[in-house]
């Protein structure tokens, strides 16, 4: 589901408008609700699972703090089909991007450079063996379930990452998510796209 922006936490809300039924008769609603406390919005925004570096020493996956809280990374883990791996503790100030990166990790000059300033976060591993080429899911999971996903896309040619369109579109789809275009990676900075 998409991201909805603009409601003041902790307000009551009437909600109305009309519902397309299964017989497809057009029926309108209308809804009293309350808004919840702000929440943490972190999301799984670029990948870099093909690096022209070597793999999978030089992969990273970019995670971005997209609320207007510090967000605490503890009891967050990556998940994918090999398993999981713990995040480590702290927090990411509202805004800040951080890579996840393996414990081997070694930037390659054959790569797009990583900004100074960007933060590493370090995790045991990134996959099983690496992140997959071929593509594979990704999961940021925490206790309340799963927080952000980065769909099972191939990696585009080598050194070129893949992103997310936006940081409140719906990240359950494909079409959310494209090759970056420009020098290949956008580490640390907003991504760029041919389209």
């Amino acid at each position: 589901a998409a991201l909805l922006r603009g409601l003041v936490p902790n307000t009551d809300v009437e909600l109305s408008g009309s519902v397309l039924s299964s017989l497809g008769v057009l029926e309108p609603f209308h809804a009293s609700v309350t808004t919840g406390s702000p929440r943490r919005h972190l999301v799984l925004n670029e990948v870099l699972a093909n690096p022209v570096g070597p793999e999978p020493d030089a992969e990273w996956l970019e995670l971005v703090n997209d609320s207007e809280l510090p967000a605490s990374l503890s009891r967050l883990w990556l998940e994918d089909s090999g398993g999981h791996v713990p995040l480590p503790d702290g927090e990411l100030a509202p805004g800040e991007m951080a890579l996840l990166v393996s414990d081997a990790f070694r930037p390659s000059g054959l790569d797009v450079p990583i900004p100074d300033g960007v933060r590493l976060l370090r995790v045991a591993g990134l996959g099983a063996r690496g992140l997959a080429n071929g593509g594979e899911a990704l999961l940021l999971v925490g206790p309340e379930g799963v927080v952000s996903r980065f769909p099972m896309l191939a990696a585009p040619h080598a050194g070129h990452s893949l992103a997310g369109r936006t940081l409140d579109g719906a990240d359950d789809g494909q079409a959310g998510f494209a090759a970056q275009a420009g020098p290949a990676a956008s580490t640390g900075a907003p991504n760029i796209f041919d389209d």
